[in-house]
Order: structure tokens, then sequence, then C-alpha cells
């Protein structure tokens, strides 16, 4: 979605920067050149984790940074004038977030193999309700998160309807347990501090992340899940929140450090 914009400003000679971006080595050669060439005539380019850093580091050395995702440089004053339901703000109740597809063939995998996970733990722990959501709006939400309600052995859900993003992030703020196949949800709730389960779409993306947290045991390719497998993930992690070094928030605030100097250097 990017190569788009960056050819452009090389073709009109327009300075550009990249900053907090996931870097990998492409297979298509067409991709690998094009990557090549936007990272190459960048003012500065900065990449969220070390293996991004040394897949880069063949093409430059000069003014390429390593720091760290910038949702964790997130402050909760960003989504406190957000307006979401009571029933997510009641901190009385225990809640999972069971972040699902907008779509109804894309859950068939969640429906499969999460949805019996979340009903066994709920039959150990029945004090939690189930926050069912997306992270893109669809115009057929509600069907779709019926759906994914329908399938679970408990009433007590709860069903929200995305259509903002900075609203979505208080909700992830007030629920207790994530369980998410993506990246961003997973990172937002690092970020809040709360306990996040990944039950990985894009395996090799979200292994950075937990990698560069050191939990790497909470992340498990949806392809290789089992129910056991599931089970003990959510056992062992369900009350145990995920907190941030220092060094990953000053790593994340720092990708600002470096907009702010380019913004500079163009006046």
């Amino acid at each position: 979605s990017y190569f788009h914009i960056g050819l452009r400003c090389i073709r009109r000679k327009i300075p550009y920067a990249i900053i907090g971006l996931e870097v990998a080595k492409s297979n298509n050669k067409i991709i690998e050149k094009v990557q090549k060439k936007l990272i190459l005539n960048a003012k500065y380019v900065v990449v969220r984790n070390e293996e991004s850093y040394k897949a880069i580091e063949g093409y430059r050395k000069e003014n390429v940074f390593l720091t760290s995702d910038s949702v964790f440089a997130m402050k909760k004053e960003l989504f406190a004038n957000c307006d979401i339901s009571f029933e997510i703000l009641n901190k009385k109740i225990k809640k999972i977030l069971l972040h699902i597809n907008p779509t109804i063939s894309k859950n068939k995998e969640i429906k499969n193999k999460v949805i019996p996970i979340i009903d066994g733990f709920i039959s150990r722990h029945p004090e939690y309700s189930v926050v069912i959501t997306t992270d893109q709006y669809a115009e057929n939400l509600k069907e779709v998160i019926d759906d994914v309600a329908q399938s679970l052995n408990t009433k007590n859900v709860i069903k929200y309807y995305y259509d903002y993003p900075i609203a979505l992030c208080k909700v992830i703020d007030n629920v207790d347990l994530i369980i998410t196949t993506k990246l961003h949800v997973g990172i937002v709730g690092a970020k809040l501090s709360k306990s996040v389960v990944s039950f990985s779409g894009h395996t090799q993306k979200i292994s950075r992340l937990y990698n560069q947290l050191n939990e790497q045991e909470r992340t498990c390719a949806l392809s290789d899940l089992t129910f056991e497998k599931g089970m003990l993930m959510l056992e062992k992690y369900y009350d145990t929140p995920i907190e941030l070094s220092k060094e990953i928030i000053d790593k994340a605030e720092y990708n600002f450090e470096i907009l702010e100097k380019f913004l500079t250097e163009l006046k």
C-alpha cells in the first residue's frame, strides 16, 4: 500500500521518511526490488524489531534506527473521551475480548478451534463474560458477530460493533483477557497491560512481536492449535498481564522524535 506513495515521492524528488516499519526479504523479485529502492531513497529508516533491522543491513547503514512499535507510545488520554457501553466499562465483570474477523467465512477456523477452547475455559471460570468484536467495519457486522456469539456455550456475551479505532482502544482497556489471531489488537492490549493470548494467523510477523517482548509462549500458530494447547495457554496467562519494559516504551517514543527531526529539517 505504501509502494505507490514512495515511488511517486522518488519520481517527484519529495523527501520521505520510513518510520516504525516491518521489513522482511521477499521471495518476489519485483517486490524486493521496489522495497530496496524505497529504503535506499528514504531520508530516515526506522524499523520496529530486530528481524526487520537485520533485513535491511545489506541495503544501507546510515540513518537507520531500531525502535519498537509506535503504539507502545500511546497515552490513555487518546481515548479517554470515547463512549462505550456500561457493560464493557463495568469493572465488576471479568471480561474476555474475543477478536474475530469481519466476515462469516473468515471466522470458520476461529469457530472450529478457538470457540471450544473459550467454552472449556469458561466452564472452569464462569465469572467471565465474552466481549466479541472486530477491528474492521463491515455492513453486516451484526450478522457476523451474532454468528460467532451463537456458537459459544455461554449467554454472558457482550457484542461490540466496531466503528472507530480509538474507541476500540478503550474497549481493550476495559477487558481482562484478550484472545486474538491478529497483530494490532495484541499490540494495544500489551501496551495497556492486559493479558494477551495469540492464536496467530500471520505467524511470522506476530511471533516477532512476542519475541521482542520476551513473551514467546503467549502465541501459537492457529494452524497448529489444539484444544489441549489452547487450554494450557489460557490457564497459564489469563491472569498474568503483559508488562512492557521502559526500554520498549522509550524506543516507541523515539519514533516520534525522529519524525519531528525529519519535519524540522524539511522546514
